[in-house]
């Protein structure tokens, strides 16, 4: 079975890559599995381990009782979280580029910080949101102020408009009464 295959095979859980190990004699009987750097990568990675412990092909079943072929020759695969130790074993006889290059992280620093950081940011953005939905409202009240001033307003000048104009009719009976006066 080939990286390529490999991968195929495990497709389910989102393997990016899959590298063998190979010694003087050949393929050495190890093959690793390489997920996404970051905590979704983390969490199919343990999905994995947490399905082969659960069929019985975990990291102890190996060690006790490696069973190598299903009944009719197909290959039985076992799979589990590596150890640095068990990865410097795996690198042993890679040389050079040929050699994995790997990271050890924790699962608090793949998992637990981005989570912690995923739920601070949505709380940032509730409140975010909250803020700007109360800002909205508030335009919307000065808008609906600043409508109601505004057709107040044309009224008045609208009044003032015909109050001005009795006040020049008033004016201008005013003063033929007093030209008719004079006379």
């Amino acid at each position: 079975m080939g990286n390529k295959e490999l991968v195929e095979y495990f497709k389910g859980y989102k393997a990016m890559k899959a590298r063998h190990a190979y010694g003087p004699k050949g393929h050495r009987g190890m093959s690793v599995l390489i997920f996404e750097e970051s905590g979704i990568g983390y969490l199919e990675a343990e999905r994995l381990h947490k399905q082969f412990l659960k069929e019985g092909r975990g990291k102890d079943d190996w060690e006790r009782r490696p069973v190598l072929f299903h009944p009719g020759g197909k290959r039985v695969l076992y799979g589990y979280f590596a150890t640095k130790e068990e990865m410097d074993i795996f690198n042993r006889h890679s040389k050079g580029k040929t050699s994995l290059k790997y990271d050890m992280k924790s699962y608090h620093k793949m998992v637990v910080e981005p989570m912690r950081q995923m739920d601070e940011d949505n709380q940032k953005l509730t409140w975010f949101k909250t803020k700007v939905a109360k800002q909205q409202e508030h335009s919307r009240t000065l808008e609906e102020t600043v409508s109601i001033v505004a057709s107040k307003l044309r009224m008045r000048e609208a009044e003032i408009k015909i109050i001005r104009q009795r006040a020049t009719e008033q004016h201008e009976e005013c003063k033929k009464e007093v030209y008719l006066f004079d006379s």
